[in-house]
């Protein structure tokens, strides 16, 4: 097993001979005699702890602490502090700028081996819970994005989209909700198969995202249903022009959302300007726009004024 390191930092070379003696047989010992020295030393390496003297000439302990603080390289090694004599005011201030602990002259190997050693223990245990809790993070966000995100196109699932949806309303009102149905997709899916048929699903998804303005979010349904929920209070005639642009837009990337042949989306559209609704209240009258363009041609939309 590798030995921990150790970086002893005292102007005094007997003490710095002592120190190393008394703790070589466990650590791999590290000796500079001034904290300029040691501050030059750990811009280049890396130490699992310090021991470092207070009262040193030119540059004393409690400036050296103070840099090593300040660099996010070296702020989170722990730091004993070596002093001449027990002193309160000194170990407070010690303590108030990161110090971990004290040792005081003349050094007690028994002391000095077990200081070191628990300061050692509990940052290992430390940096092993950190680990844990940031595995754990990237696993809460991995289940977030899983339960909120669908898998085929990228956009978001229908509950998740629902709850958002239902959040914003609690706090504002008005919004607007666009459901878009692939003309024809069971036929796509019966000529070519299901794996054109999700290619269909997948380009149509990405062209969707790209017409998106900043107060818009999408999701995909199920199947070939997809939905755009825009934030806000807008006039009919605001709508309207909204949804021309987005048919226009998806009429021209026809050939890239649809490679092997004709493509077109009918639009079932609901908004309310004042009133409190809910996702569950704009996605049925949108539905019945939808259905409503269904039946009359298809390829078009339909808007339902909910007022």
């Amino acid at each position: 097993m590798e030995k921990k390191k150790i970086l002893v930092v005292d102007d005094v070379v007997t003490n710095l001979k002592y120190v190393a003696k008394t703790l070589e047989q466990s650590y791999d010992v590290v000796c500079t005699k001034s904290g300029k020295k040691a501050i030059e030393y750990l811009q280049e390496k890396t130490v699992d702890l310090i021991l470092l003297d207070i009262m040193m000439p030119e540059m004393d302990g409690f400036e050296v602490l103070d840099i090593l603080k300040d660099n996010p390289k070296t702020a989170a090694i722990p730091i004993i502090l070596l002093t001449a004599e027990q002193d309160k005011e000194l170990e407070l201030k010690g303590l108030s700028v990161g110090a971990q602990d004290f040792i005081s002259k003349p050094f007690v190997p028994e002391i000095m081996m077990a200081r070191i050693e628990r300061i050692l223990e509990l940052f290992t245990l430390r940096k092993y819970l950190e680990l844990e809790l940031k595995s754990k993070e990237e696993q809460v966000r991995y289940m977030e994005n899983i339960s909120s995100t669908d898998e085929l196109t990228g956009l978001w699932k229908r509950g998740y989209l629902r709850q958002q949806v239902n959040f914003y309303l609690e706090r504002e009102k008005g919004g607007c909700l666009f459901i878009l149905d692939i003309d024809n997709f069971k036929q796509i899916n019966d000529s070519f198969g299901h794996i054109a048929g999700d290619t269909v699903l997948i380009n149509f998804a990405k062209k969707l995202q790209e017409c998106l303005c900043s107060d818009e979010k999408a999701a995909r349904l199920g199947g070939d249903e997809f939905v755009i929920f825009k934030e806000g209070t807008h006039s009919y005639e605001k709508i309207h022009h909204r949804a021309t642009a987005i048919m226009q837009q998806l009429r021209k990337d026809e050939t890239e959302i649809n490679p092997d042949g004709r493509f077109s989306v009918s639009m079932g559209i609901a908004f309310a300007r004042e009133n409190e609704v809910n996702f569950e209240m704009l996605y049925s009258c949108a539905d019945k726009a939808l259905y409503y363009i269904k039946q009359n041609g298809k390829n078009s939309y339909h808007i339902f004024d909910i007022f």
